[in-house]
C-alpha cells in the first residue's frame, strides 16, 4: 500500500489551514481517482456555548440557561454535561450511562435548591449530535439570587472538551412613585411661613439599573404638574446595592414664597415625567402669615 501523508504539528496550526483537501491519484494506463476532505478547525470553546435570553426581569421573566452544543457527530460519544454557578458550584449534570449495553442519559442533581425550584427541559448526552441541557427556572420561582455567572463544562470523546460562560443579571422595576416626606420639620403638617426653607424627600427600593426620580410641581394657578427644573434645589443621594435592586433617595429644597398658597409636591419615577404625577398621592405646601412655623 502506497501511502503519501503530511502533518501539520498543532503548534503550526493556523487559521488558513481550514479548507477542502483534495487527494488525487494517477495511473499509468489512464485510471484515476480521488476523495476530497473538508478540514474544519475548531477552539475548545465552540464546542458548548452557554445561552441565556435577556432581558430578565424579577417577577416578570423565567430564568432559562442552555448548554448548546456544536462541533459534535453521530460517532462522538458524549460523557457529560455540567452546569455550573460561579466558582466549581455544580448545579446540574446529565451523564451517559448503559442500561443492557443501550445508552441512556443520566440525571444527576448537585444543588437541591435548585432541583426543588427549576425544571430541566432537555438533557440530552445520545446521540452525540443531538446532545443539550436547557434549565429553566419558572418566573414565579425566581429570587435576585439567581443573578450570577453560571458556566457550562462539555466532556466528550475525540478530544472534544469544553467550557462557556455567561452572566445572568436580574433587572427589578422601580415603583411608579415614592412619597414625599419633610425632613426638618414634620409637625408643620404642610404649613410654613414665608422665606422658610422646606426640605422634601423621597425614596427607597430604585429598582436595577436604579433610576433617579423626576421631580413635579404644581401651584393653585397651574391645572396640570410640570417639572422641577432648578437642579440646583435637588440632590440625590448615592445608589446602594441591597440584592439585586438599589436604594436610593432624593431631596429637594423650596423656599416658601408669597405666591405658595397651595402648592403640591410629586416624585414620580416614569419615564413620561410628569404626565401622570395627579395621580399620585401629593406633598402640599401652604404658606401662613400668622403664625411661625419651625
Amino acid at each position: 500500500m502506497k501511502l503519501l501523508s503530511i502533518i501539520i504539528p498543532s503548534e503550526n496550526v493556523t487559521c488558513q489551514d481550514a479548507a477542502i483537501y483534495r487527494c488525487e491519484l494517477f495511473l499509468q494506463n489512464g485510471k484515476y481517482s480521488y476523495h476530497e476532505e473538508n478540514i474544519k478547525l475548531i477552539t475548545k470553546e465552540t464546542f458548548v456555548e452557554t445561552i441565556v435570553p435577556s432581558p430578565i426581569v424579577l417577577g416578570i421573566n423565567s430564568v432559562d440557561i442552555s448548554c448548546s452544543t456544536d462541533f459534535l457527530y453521530v460517532e462522538d460519544t458524549v460523557s457529560q454535561i455540567v452546569l455550573s454557578k460561579f466558582k466549581g458550584k455544580k448545579l446540574i449534570a446529565i451523564e451517559l450511562g448503559l442500561s443492557s449495553n443501550r445508552p441512556y442519559t443520566h440525571i444527576r442533581w448537585y444543588d437541591e435548591d435548585i432541583k426543588s425550584r427549576g425544571i430541566l427541559k432537555i438533557g440530552k448526552v445520545y446521540p452525540a449530535n443531538e446532545a443539550e441541557l436547557s434549565f429553566q427556572i419558572p418566573v414565579e420561582n425566581v429570587t435576585c439570587s439567581d443573578a450570577g455567572k453560571y458556566i457550562c463544562e462539555l466532556h466528550a470523546s475525540n478530544g472534544k472538551e469544553g467550557i462557556s460562560e455567561t452572566d445572568v443579571n436580574i433587572s427589578v422595576g422601580s415603583e411608579r412613585y415614592h412619597e414625599v416626606t419633610e425632613k426638618t420639620c414634620k409637625q408643620s403638617e404642610g404649613k410654613y411661613y414665608i422665606g422658610h426653607k422646606a426640605l422634601l424627600q423621597c425614596g427607597g427600593k430604585v429598582g436595577n439599573p436604579p433610576k433617579r426620580p423626576h421631580w413635579c410641581i404644581k401651584k393653585e394657578k397651574d391645572l396640570v404638574f410640570s417639572l422641577f427644573y432648578d437642579i440646583n434645589k435637588v440632590v440625590f443621594t448615592e445608589f446602594i446595592q441591597e440584592r439585586c435592586q438599589f436604594e436610593g433617595f432624593s431631596i429637594l429644597q423650596h423656599t416658601v414664597s408669597e405666591i405658595d398658597t397651595n402648592t403640591e409636591f410629586v416624585c414620580v419615577y416614569s419615564s413620561d415625567g410628569c404626565t401622570n404625577a395627579s395621580a399620585f398621592k401629593t406633598y402640599r405646601i401652604q404658606r401662613v402669615k400668622s403664625m411661625y412655623i419651625k
